[in-house]
C-alpha cells in the first residue's frame, strides 16, 4: 500500500444512506466514505503494530453505571426553537438548492445555529424566554438534587459542554433575596451557558467556592491545585469542555455524577468523558451518567451521527471481524440508538431508527449464515476426502507395523544400507548420513525427498523440511506403504541413527495414533456438517417481517426521494449550479449530484 487510494480500494466504499435531515424533520440521501470492506485483512494489518486492549477485556475495578447505561433527559422545546427550527429547516432546503449564496449562508453555520438552538435558545437570542424546561435548567435541577443528596460524602459533579462557553469573563449579579438573577451576556453579546449555570446554582445555594470552570486554571499549578480539590471534594461542581478535562485529569475520588449537556462530534469526546467518573480510584461503587437531549432539535442529527461512527468503531475494537464488511451494525451501542429515538418527534421516526438496526443486525446474520453454508460445502469436500485418505493410511501403517515385526533385528545387531555400501557400526552409519544431510540441503534444486538407501527392509531417505522461521531443515525418512519422518541434528552423528531406530520402532505406532484420533474428528466434522447443511435461517421470518415494515415506513417519510448529496461537496459548487426560477416545483424531483467522490 503505497497510496491512499491503494487503501481506499482496498478497503474502503462510498454508500448511498439515508440519514437525518440536520433539521431533524426527515431524512435524505447522502453519500459516505462509510462502508470498510475485507475487515479481517484490515484489522490483521492493524494489529502488526497495535495491541488492543477495551475496557471489557481488561475488566477493571471501576464503580457500576447506575441502570447500566447512561439516564438520557429529554428537554421539551419552547414556541421559540420550534419556530427556529423550520427556519433552519428552510435554510437548509435552500442551501442544498442552490438558490442561496454560499457567502450569505451554508451548512456550516446552519448546522453551529442549530446546536445552540438545542442546547438554549438564548444562545441564539440573549432576549429568549428562559424556559424552565430547557435542558439547561433541567440539569441545573438534576445537579442540584444530586448535590444535596451527597452533601455527607462530599460529592463531586462535572458538567461537560462544548458549545456556548464563553466563560472568560464571567460577570453575575444577584438580587438580595436570591429569587431573580441576571447573567449579563459577556463582551461579545453572547449569552454563556457556563455563567448561567454557575449564577443559578449559587442563586440556589451552593456556595460560589464549590463551584470551577476548568477553563479558569491556565497554567499546570493551577490545574494540578484545581483537580486535587476537586479529588477531596472542596470543589464540588466542575464546569467544563471535553477538551479541557475530558482526557487524562484524575478527579474521580469522590465524583458521583456526570452529565453531558451536549452532543460531542466525536464518540471518542463522549467515552473520554464518561472515562473521567467510570475510573479505577473512584470511591464510588456506583456512579450516575447524565445525557440530555431536546426533543425535535438538531439532537436527533448530532446522535444519528454519533451512532453511525460509535458502531463502526465498536465492532472493530471488540475484534469481531466475522463479517466481511461493516457499516453500523452493533448491538453494544444501543443506548446511542435509545438516545436518538428519545431526541426525535416523529413516532415513526423512532421506529425506523431501531428497525434500521434491527435488520442491519438481522442481515448481517443472515450474511453469515450464507457464508457458513458456503463454508459447509467445503467441510463436506474435505471431511470426505481426509477421511478416505486417512483410512488408506491407517490401513498401511498396521501392515508397515507388521513389516517391522518381521523385519526385526537381535538387539546386539545393527545394520544399515547408504549408497549400496553396508553399515554395522552405529557412529560410521551416523557420519554417513550427516554427511547426505549436508550435500542435499546444499544442493538447493528443488528436491524435497532423495533415496540414499534402506534400513530393516524399508526405503531410506533424506527429506527437506522447514522449522517455524522457515529455514531449511534435513529430516530422516523411512517408507514402506507409507512415509515417516523425525528431525535430524546436522551436526550429529550417533543421535541420528538413533531416531532412525526409534522411528521404525515406535514411530510408526506413534503416526498411527494420531491418524485413528484424527480420523474420529473429522468423522465428527462430517457428521455435524451434514446435519446443519440445508437447515433454513431461524430468523428469516423476523427479518423478512422487519424489512417490510421498514420500507413501508421508508415510503411514508419518503426516504431516499430527496436529492442525493455528496458529504465533502465545497459550497462554491453548489453556488456554481444552475438557479431555478421557483425550487419548490422540483424540491420532490431527483437531482443528479454535483460533488465530488
Amino acid at each position: 500500500m503505497q497510496t491512499f487510494d491503494d487503501w481506499a480500494n482496498t478497503f474502503g466504499e462510498v454508500v448511498s444512506k439515508a440519514e437525518l435531515k440536520p433539521a431533524g424533520n426527515g431524512y435524505r440521501t447522502k453519500k459516505r466514505f462509510a462502508k470498510f470492506n475485507n475487515l479481517p485483512e484490515l484489522m490483521a494489518m492493524y494489529k502488526e503494530f497495535a495491541d488492543i486492549r477495551t475496557a471489557d477485556m481488561l475488566n477493571l475495578p471501576v464503580p457500576e453505571v447506575k441502570g447500566g447505561k447512561p439516564e438520557t433527559i429529554v428537554a421539551t422545546t419552547n414556541d421559540f426553537q420550534k419556530a427556529y427550527m423550520q427556519i433552519l429547516a428552510e435554510r437548509s432546503e435552500a442551501v442544498h438548492n442552490g438558490s442561496v449564496e454560499a457567502t450569505v449562508d451554508n451548512m456550516l453555520k446552519i448546522t453551529g445555529e442549530a446546536r445552540l438552538l438545542g442546547l438554549d435558545a438564548r444562545c441564539l437570542n440573549p432576549d429568549a424566554e428562559n424556559y424552565p424546561d430547557s435542558k439547561v435548567n433541567l440539569c441545573i435541577d438534576k445537579v442540584m438534587e444530586i448535590y444535596t443528596r451527597t452533601t455527607a460524602q462530599k460529592g463531586v459533579q462535572a458538567i461537560f459542554c462544548d458549545i456556548a462557553v464563553n466563560g472568560d469573563n464571567e460577570q453575575e449579579e444577584l438580587t438580595d433575596d436570591k429569587k431573580k438573577k441576571t447573567v449579563k451576556p459577556n463582551d461579545e453579546g453572547k449569552f454563556s451557558v457556563y455563567n448561567y449555570i454557575k449564577a443559578e446554582l449559587i442563586r440556589r445555594g451552593i456556595p460560589k467556592d464549590e463551584i470551577c470552570f476548568a477553563g479558569d486554571a491556565n497554567t499546570t499549578k493551577q490545574q494540578n491545585e484545581m483537580k486535587a480539590q476537586l479529588r477531596s471534594g472542596t470543589k464540588r461542581i466542575v464546569i467544563a469542555s471535553t477538551s479541557k478535562l475530558g482526557t487524562g485529569a484524575n478527579i474521580q475520588n469522590k465524583l458521583v455524577a456526570l452529565h453531558n449537556l451536549d452532543i460531542p462530534w466525536k464518540p471518542s469526546d463522549l467515552e473520554q468523558r464518561v472515562g473521567r467518573i467510570v475510573r479505577q480510584g473512584n470511591e464510588n461503587s456506583a456512579v450516575e451518567l447524565y445525557n440530555y437531549v431536546t426533543k425535535d432539535t438538531f439532537d436527533a442529527y448530532m446522535m444519528n451521527i454519533i451512532v453511525t461512527k460509535q458502531k463502526f468503531i465498536s465492532q472493530l475494537m471488540s475484534g469481531d471481524t466475522s463479517a466481511r464488511s461493516c457499516e453500523d451494525v452493533d448491538e453494544m451501542v444501543l443506548n446511542y440508538t435509545e438516545m436518538q429515538a428519545l431526541a426525535t418527534g416523529d413516532p415513526r421516526i423512532k421506529e425506523k431508527i431501531e428497525l434500521d438496526t434491527d435488520v442491519a443486525r438481522l442481515k448481517m446474520l443472515e450474511s453469515e449464515y450464507y457464508n457458513e453454508q458456503y463454508r459447509l460445502d467445503d467441510t463436506i469436500k474435505d471431511a470426505e476426502i481426509g477421511i478416505k485418505n486417512l483410512e488408506h493410511n491407517i490401513s498401511a501403517a498396521k501392515a508397515d507395523i507388521e513389516f517391522a515385526k518381521e523385519n526385526v533385528l537381535p538387539s546386539e545387531e545393527f545394520r544399515v544400507e547408504i549408497r549400496d555400501k553396508v553399515f554395522t557400526e552405529r557412529k560410521a552409519a551416523g557420519e554417513a548420513l550427516r554427511q547426505e544431510a549436508v550435500a542435499f540441503l546444499a544442493n538447493d534444486n528443488g528436491t524435497l525427498h532423495l533415496s540414499i538407501g534402506n534400513f530393516r527392509g524399508f526405503e531410506l531417505a533424506i527429506e527437506r523440511g522447514h522449522d517455524y522461521l522457515g529455514k531449511a531443515v534435513a529430516e530422516v525418512a523411512v517408507r514402506h506403504g507409507i512415509t515417516y519422518t523425525a528431525a535430524m541434528e546436522i551436526t550429529g552423528d550417533i543421535g541420528n541413527v538413533t531416531r532412525l531406530e526409534n522411528l521404525v520402532n515406535d514411530g510408526i505406532g506413534k503416526k498411527l495414533a494420531a491418524m485413528e484420533d484424527k480420523l474420529v474428528v473429522l468423522q465428527g466434522d462430517l457428521k455435524a456438517a451434514l446435519e446443519s447443511k440445508g437447515k433454513p435461517f431461524e430468523h428469516a421470518e423476523e427479518l423478512e417481517t422487519k424489512s417490510k415494515r421498514l420500507t413501508q415506513l421508508n415510503l411514508e417519510l419518503e426516504v431516499g426521494k430527496a436529492d442525493e448529496v455528496i458529504m465533502d461537496e465545497k459550497e462554491d459548487e453548489d453556488r456554481d449550479s444552475p438557479r431555478r426560477d421557483n425550487p419548490e416545483n422540483d424540491r420532490d424531483k431527483p437531482k443528479p449530484s454535483r460533488g465530488r467522490h
